[in-house]
């Protein structure tokens, strides 16, 4: 999938879904890394898009 097609809103998250509310609070809680999830979104659908 390319970037184009990325941000044409063919691959989106549920924000409001169970699931990514529980890997929301699951990435604050275990993640050691400095940036906000909000960063990361483009970056964690681009990867899973890729494969």
């Amino acid at each position: 999938m390319s970037r184009k097609e990325l941000y044409e809103n063919k691959l989106q998250m549920d924000y409001f879904s169970d699931n990514y509310i529980r890997f929301e609070e699951d990435f604050q809680k275990y993640s050691s890394m400095d940036v906000p999830l909000t960063f990361l979104v483009d970056d964690i659908l681009r990867t899973m898009a890729m494969n």
